[in-house]
Formats: structure tokens, C-alpha cells, sequence
């Protein structure tokens, strides 16, 4: 029976409620924070400012400020007259801070002594303690059990009669979760997958340059009338053409090798449930990715890729005209691009991956990079291949998951189409 009674210790009810005891206190703070510490919350900062903020204003005994429109302000840094209605900030961080805590107790949490919960509808945190009848370890053959109401009294019968049942299930449980397969691939994705806000692609946008129309219509008057042509190259020759004859136009195009590393991604998240959204050029803001996690695309054509990863082992640099990637610490690694040629054709390419948990944005920032389109599309085919980069992170150090990572990739440019990148270098950090 002693077996039996250990086995049902999971079962004792805990107690709900959000008043905390002066002597409570210490165990509320240190399970806040291993719950900020742990995978679930780490990748998303704002998630730990809003549970630390409710939570220690809770044990200071203040809850009843914890409104919406303070905590717009106080964590949000809103202005006080903005408006809830307006402004869901806080509903949607309340939604995923009670999905990732949701998330930490079914995956992350060793049987801690009080659980931290938040319930739908309140801003208020709730604490279940274990039973104070008595604590899971001293449970005797003489103990009083308060079993929670979601196990009926046939089935605690039938788990008193037969203990052994309960041991094979959870040996079953565990011998399936043991022959699950690792995803490195996953692990990569996770922290921008945990987030309540769709993942935001973000491509550069290149500047193209027109001739004018002018140019054009001279060109055209050479062709028969009834000639009707589709795409077609101007022939030039020496002093044909001004400087008013050229016309930049930086905000309608993408690169094709942007273009189809975000069809790669778009899949790969949608296949994860993941809603995703794609913004070009100046379409996005830092305010966006304030509030998203993203995958910033490309290299010289993206601002905001240039400037959050200026930071980072691998920066892209251009010197006397040359395009290449500089490792910042040995500035002696540097990777030039010399083939690259001025109608942007290349036999090979550079090209960098690499996922932040917070570069600034405090949100999880993916950033898939080339130095030319062909180096941006391998770059985006790379972190979209599950056998390809669980080969490429086998070798790594063993808590990348939970790292800053970056990758060089080097590769071959056969025609128009990128070969298959090698790994070069792997930084963690």
C-alpha cells in the first residue's frame, strides 16, 4: 500500500490562490526565476519583463494595479492616455506568457513546490501550492489524501489495485519520447516558433536602375512596326547616353535569390503551423521587429540586416570594391569575393545564418545572408534542409540550442543555380 500511496502523490490537489505569505515569498521568487531562466522564457524578453513584473508586484501585495493600462505603461512603456481598445499589446503578451508557462510545466518543471499560473481574463498571477495536509514525501499508509476531483474513484480503485499498471505506462512514455528523433533543425526554429505574433520575413530591396524613356522609344523606332518585343536589351554605344538617361528606382524590386529563400521558409514555417508574414524593403519598421520574431534576408539590400548584425562574429564588409565576410576577432579571416563580376554573375559565394535570441529587438531575430542573391537562396535552402544542417550542427558545441549561433557557409555557383553550401565556421557565444 506505502507503493501505492507514493504513486499517488502527483494526484494530491494543490491550493490556488494569489495571496502570498511573507514566509512564501522566497519560494514564489525562486520559482519566477527558473521559470525566466529556463528555454521557454529566454527567448522572448518580453514575456520574462511581463511575468516578472506581475509576479513581483503580486508578492509585494499590490495586485489590484495590476490593470491593463499599467501594465501598457509600466512594462510596454506606453504613454498613460493610450488606449487599451486601440493597443492589444498586453492581452497578446498575457496570451503567450500563459501558453509558454503552460509550455514550462509540461516540459521544463521538476515537481517545484509552488507553480506560477495566470489565468485567461486576469492579469493577476495565481499560485498552486501542494496540499498542506501534507507534503508528497511523508505521505504514510495513515496519511489523508485529498485526490484532485479529475481522477474518478473507479480509476483510483483501479490504480490501488494494480500499481504496476501506472509504472508500465510511464515506461511506455518514456521509451516512446526516447525514440522520438532529435530536430536540430526544430531546436533552431524554436524560439521563433514560441511567439503569439506570425514570424515577419523581411527581404532587401536592391536598387535598380532604369534607362529613360527616351533610350527606349529610340531603341523601339529601329524595329519594324508590327514587332512587338518582350524583354529586351538596349545596344549602347559610346555617348549614347547622359547622366539623365539613367534613373534609379529603389523600392519595387526584390533579389531572386531573396525571393526564393522566403518561398523555402514561407513552407517550412507553414508546415509548423506557423503564420508567417513578408515585408519588402522600407515595408518594415524596428518597431516591427520590436514585437516579432523575425528572418531578415539578405545583406547589402537589407538596412536593418546590415545594422543588427554589425555585432556579430561574421560581418559583411566591402573594400576597394570588393565585396566579402571579415571574422571581427581575426580580422586576417577575411572571405573576398574576387570572382563576382559587375553584371553580378559569380562562380562562388559567402553566406552567413545565424539566430539570435535578442540582438536589441528583444525578439528572436533569424538572418539568412549572402553576398550575392546566389549565396542568400543556398543560404535560405540550408536552414530549411533537416539532414543538412543536423550535419552541419553535429559538431557543435552542445549548448547551442540555448546560444547565439552563426555559420559561414561557403559555396560553388554552377550557371544560375547555387550548389550546396559547405560549412566553414561555426561561432556559438
Amino acid at each position: 500500500m506505502a507503493d501505492s500511496l507514493q504513486a499517488l502523490s502527483s494526484l494530491v490537489t494543490s491550493v490556488p490562490r494569489s495571496v502570498v505569505a511573507p514566509d512564501e515569498k522566497p519560494a514564489v521568487l525562486e520559482e519566477l526565476h527558473r521559470i525566466l531562466e529556463s528555454p521557454t522564457f529566454h527567448s522572448s524578453p518580453r514575456c520574462q519583463e511581463f511575468l516578472r513584473y506581475i509576479v513581483e508586484r503580486t508578492v509585494e501585495g499590490s495586485a489590484e494595479l495590476l490593470k491593463e493600462r499599467n501594465i501598457g505603461v509600466d512594462v510596454f512603456h506606453r504613454r498613460p492616455s493610450y488606449e487599451p481598445n486601440v493597443d492589444s499589446i498586453v492581452r497578446v503578451r498575457a496570451t503567450e506568457v500563459r501558453k509558454r508557462l503552460s509550455q514550462y510545466y509540461d516540459h521544463d518543471a521538476a515537481g517545484p513546490s509552488v507553480r506560477i499560473a495566470l489565468a485567461a481574463g486576469s492579469y493577476v498571477p495565481v499560485f498552486h501550492w501542494a496540499s498542506a495536509a501534507t507534503a508528497p514525501h511523508e505521505l504514510t499508509e495513515t496519511s489523508p489524501l485529498v485526490i484532485s476531483p479529475r481522477v474518478s474513484r473507479w480509476k483510483l480503485r483501479l490504480w490501488l489495485a494494480t500499481p504496476a499498471a501506472g509504472l508500465l505506462l510511464l515506461a511506455c512514455i518514456l521509451y516512446l519520447q526516447m525514440r522520438t528523433p532529435a530536430s536540430p533543425l526544430r531546436d533552431f526554429w524554436q524560439p521563433s516558433l514560441n511567439g503569439a505574433y506570425p514570424v515577419v520575413i523581411c527581404l532587401g530591396q536592391p536598387v535598380v536602375y532604369h534607362l529613360s524613356r527616351r533610350l527606349h522609344e529610340k531603341y523601339l523606332a529601329t524595329l519594324p512596326a508590327d514587332h512587338r518585343p518582350g524583354p529586351y536589351v538596349i545596344p549602347l554605344t559610346p555617348g549614347d547616353i547622359g547622366a539623365s538617361d539613367i534613373l534609379p528606382v529603389p523600392d519595387q524590386y526584390v533579389g531572386a535569390g531573396g525571393a526564393q529563400a522566403t518561398a523555402r521558409l514561407s513552407a517550412l514555417l507553414a508546415g509548423w503551423k506557423k503564420p508567417v508574414q513578408v515585408r519588402v524593403g522600407n515595408d518594415f519598421s524596428f518597431y516591427d521587429l520590436r514585437n516579432h520574431a523575425a528572418v531578415l534576408e539578405g545583406a547589402f539590400s537589407n538596412y536593418w540586416a546590415m545594422k543588427l548584425s554589425e555585432s556579430m562574429p561574421f560581418v559583411f564588409i566591402q573594400e576597394n570594391g570588393i565585396r566579402g565576410i571579415r571574422e571581427r576577432a581575426v580580422p586576417q579571416n577575411t572571405w573576398y569575393l574576387r570572382s563576382l563580376q559587375s553584371d553580378g554573375k559569380t562562380s562562388e559565394d559567402y553566406a552567413t545564418v545565424a539566430r539570435l535570441f535578442d540582438s536589441g529587438t528583444m525578439e528572436p531575430l533569424v538572418f539568412v545572408a549572402g553576398i550575392t542573391q546566389y549565396g542568400t537562396q543556398a543560404a535560405g535552402e540550408f536552414i530549411a534542409d533537416e539532414p543538412g544542417f543536423a550535419a552541419a550542427v553535429r559538431k557543435a558545441p552542445r549548448d547551442w540550442r540555448t546560444r547565439n549561433i552563426q555559420i559561414l557557409l561557403h559555396l560553388n555557383v554552377i550557371g544560375k543555380v547555387p550548389g550546396k553550401p559547405e560549412v566553414l565556421a561555426f561561432r556559438s557565444w
